[in-house]
C-alpha cells in the first residue's frame, strides 16, 4: 500500500512559532519577576518562622504542613483547641504584620543560632 502524502500547512508552523516566541517573551518578562518574588517571600517566611518559639512553630507546622486540625494539634500538645486557635491567630497576625507591614519581630522571637 502506498504511503499517503502528508500535506503540511507551512503558515501554521509560522503561526505556532510566533505564538511560542511571544509566550516565551511574556514569560521572560513576567514569570521571572514573579518567581523571584516567590523565592524572596519564601526565604523571608522561612527566616521568620525559624525565629518563632518552639510551640508556635510546631503548631504552624502541624496545621499547614501536616494538615492537622486544631483539635488534633491540641490533643498532641495537651492543650485546649481554643488555646491552639488563639496561638495560631496571634502568630499568623504577627507574621502578617512583619512580612506585609514591615513591623518589627516580637522580642520573644529570637533569630536561630
Amino acid at each position: 500500500m502506498p504511503e499517503r502524502a502528508h500535506y503540511q500547512w507551512p503558515f501554521l508552523d509560522d503561526v505556532h512559532r510566533a505564538q511560542a516566541s511571544a509566550m516565551d517573551a511574556w514569560a521572560g518578562e513576567h514569570l521571572s519577576d514573579a518567581h523571584a518574588d516567590d523565592v524572596d517571600a519564601r526565604e523571608s517566611l522561612r527566616h521568620v518562622v525559624a525565629t518563632l518559639p518552639a510551640r508556635e512553630r510546631r503548631i504552624l507546622t502541624l496545621r499547614f504542613f501536616g494538615e492537622r486540625t486544631q483539635a488534633e494539634i491540641a490533643a498532641e500538645l495537651s492543650i485546649s483547641q481554643m488555646h491552639v486557635s488563639r496561638l495560631l491567630s496571634r502568630t499568623l497576625a504577627r507574621l502578617r504584620e512583619h512580612l506585609v507591614d514591615g513591623a518589627p519581630l516580637p522580642t520573644s522571637w529570637t533569630p536561630p543560632t
